[in-house]
């Protein structure tokens, strides 16, 4: 998967981390599809932007499920840990970032897979 990166981190409470620096417009995957039944629960994120204004945000899929978050020059945004999560993928789907610009966007997010 371009853009990201494999677990770097499993802790006991099931939670994993992974990070990626996608650079082109448009979907890419940031955890692939765990399978069926099973959701992306996001818990944590980071996200970091480059040299140019860029508009950010997640899909289940293709399916928007967070709002356009417009990060200015080397402007970021962090969502606390939440064990209840901020947002998640219905089942069987990849949690994908999708940038509105080609720019680099570095992110670090924490995650739980979840069942229906």
């Amino acid at each position: 998967m371009p853009g990201t990166s494999a677990p770097i981190n499993r802790k006991n409470n099931n939670e994993i981390t992974v990070f990626g620096n996608p650079s082109a417009s448009g979907n890419t995957a940031a955890v692939a599809a765990a399978g069926a039944g099973i959701m992306i629960r996001v818990l944590s994120l980071t996200l970091v932007n480059g040299a140019t204004a860029n508009g950010v945000k997640f899909q289940s899929a293709t399916t928007d499920i967070t709002c356009l978050f417009a990060l200015g020059v080397n402007g970021g945004l962090v969502l606390d840990h939440n064990k209840a999560g901020h947002f998640q993928t219905a089942a069987n789907e990849a949690l994908n970032i999708n940038l509105s610009g080609a720019t680099a966007v570095g992110y670090i997010l924490n995650y739980q897979l979840t069942q229906v």
